[in-house]
């Protein structure tokens, strides 16, 4: 019994949300950090089966400053893609992708990976 009680406690956790990251763990995993204005948000609902869907987010993001990384300038306007659990069956414990949606006409940095998508589960600030 202690032994599946063990084994309970140590497994449990793997399967929970991601806790946030920290500033510097953000930071080092990023490939960019932009500080940009958000403009439209376009979703797409991707269905799983057996009741667990997907919202797919694309922002436009028109950059204001450059934070790190190569190959954008103020100016550019890009967009970054993120997810976010939709409905999930009775139980379900894992990733939920972004914390919190990004919306439009705000000021946010935003921490990227080299194809744009923000780190999860937290891959973005108010400045």
């Amino acid at each position: 019994m202690k032994k599946l009680l063990l084994l309970t406690l140590l497994v449990l956790p793997a399967w929970a949300e991601l806790p946030p990251l920290s500033p510097e763990e953000r930071l080092q995993q990023s490939s960019r950090v932009v500080v940009a204005k958000i403009g439209p948000v376009r979703q797409l609902r991707v269905d799983g089966g057996k009741d667990a869907t997907k919202i797919i987010y694309t922002a436009s993001a028109q950059v204001q400053s450059v934070v790190k990384g190569n190959g954008l300038k103020v100016g550019d306007t890009i967009d970054c893609t993120y997810w976010k659990a939709g409905e999930r069956p009775r139980g379900w414990v894992g990733p939920g992708g972004q914390y919190q949606p990004l919306a439009p006409n705000t000021v946010v940095k935003l921490y990227l990976q080299a194809d744009n998508q923000l780190i999860n589960p937290n891959g973005w600030e108010k400045p």
